[in-house]
Protein backbone atom coordinates (compact mmCIF):
# COMPACT_ATOMS: atom_id res chain seq x y z
CA UNK A 1 0.00 0.00 0.00
CA UNK A 2 2.60 2.51 0.80
CA UNK A 3 4.36 2.20 -2.19
CA UNK A 4 1.31 2.33 -4.61
CA UNK A 5 0.66 5.85 -2.39
CA UNK A 6 4.14 6.64 -3.38
CA UNK A 7 4.02 6.03 -6.64
CA UNK A 8 0.34 7.95 -7.24
CA UNK A 9 1.53 10.87 -5.42
CA UNK A 10 4.79 10.85 -7.52
CA UNK A 11 2.49 10.69 -10.65
CA UNK A 12 0.51 13.86 -10.00
CA UNK A 13 3.95 15.55 -8.91
CA UNK A 14 5.22 14.40 -11.97
CA UNK A 15 1.22 15.83 -13.78
CA UNK A 16 2.14 19.42 -12.34
CA UNK A 17 5.56 19.87 -13.67
CA UNK A 18 4.82 18.49 -16.72
CA UNK A 19 1.82 20.97 -17.13
CA UNK A 20 4.00 23.85 -15.56
CA UNK A 21 6.74 22.79 -18.19
CA UNK A 22 4.12 23.00 -21.02
CA UNK A 23 2.89 26.43 -19.84
CA UNK A 24 5.84 28.22 -19.31
CA UNK A 25 7.68 26.82 -22.60
CA UNK A 26 4.42 28.06 -24.35
CA UNK A 27 4.75 31.80 -22.70
CA UNK A 28 8.15 31.94 -23.89
CA UNK A 29 7.50 30.79 -27.57
CA UNK A 30 4.61 33.28 -27.76
CA UNK A 31 7.16 36.04 -26.07
CA UNK A 32 9.54 35.17 -28.52
CA UNK A 33 6.67 35.31 -31.50
CA UNK A 34 5.84 38.88 -29.86
CA UNK A 35 8.76 40.27 -30.03
CA UNK A 36 9.78 39.44 -33.66
CA UNK A 37 6.84 40.57 -35.12
CA UNK A 38 8.03 44.38 -32.92
CA UNK A 39 10.78 43.97 -34.22
CA UNK A 40 9.87 43.35 -37.58
CA UNK A 41 7.58 46.33 -37.33
CA UNK A 42 10.10 48.16 -35.77
CA UNK A 43 12.90 47.70 -38.90
CA UNK A 44 9.74 48.29 -41.58
CA UNK A 45 9.00 51.52 -39.73
CA UNK A 46 12.46 52.47 -40.14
Amino acid sequence: MRIKRKVRSSRRHISKRYLLYIIGSGCIIIGILIGAIIAHNVNEIQ
